[in-house]
């Protein structure tokens, strides 16, 4: 049986997480969980909303560094309300999405 995923809660950080660098510094901790190996469950509990801008550096990145079938085989937030879901949605389609050449 594999073991059980690490929790990170989110709710330490505040019920509005807003900054890139708080989005960076969440990420650094759940990419060298997978790196170990690990399933990571971000525990979203009291978290009542997310900028874009933290969507982007955490979920976003994370998709698009490691690719969408690893972060969902090992990655999985819990206990997310619809506007968090709604934000992380969002900014992985945006920052997946192809660029028009210029």
């Amino acid at each position: 049986m594999p073991d059980a995923p690490i929790r990170i809660s989110l709710i330490e950080h505040g019920d509005f997480l807003s900054s890139r660098a708080l989005g960076a510094e969440v990420r650094s901790q759940v990419e060298d969980l997978l790196e170990q190996g690990s399933r990571v469950v971000i525990d979203m509990s009291g978290v009542t909303g997310i900028s874009n801008s933290f969507a982007d550096e955490l979920a976003a990145k994370l998709v698009a560094s490691h690719g969408t079938e690893r972060v969902f085989e090992s990655v999985r937030f819990s206990s997310v309300s619809e506007d968090v879901a709604l934000a992380i949605r969002v900014s992985i389609e945006r920052r997946l999405r192809p660029r028009a050449a210029s």
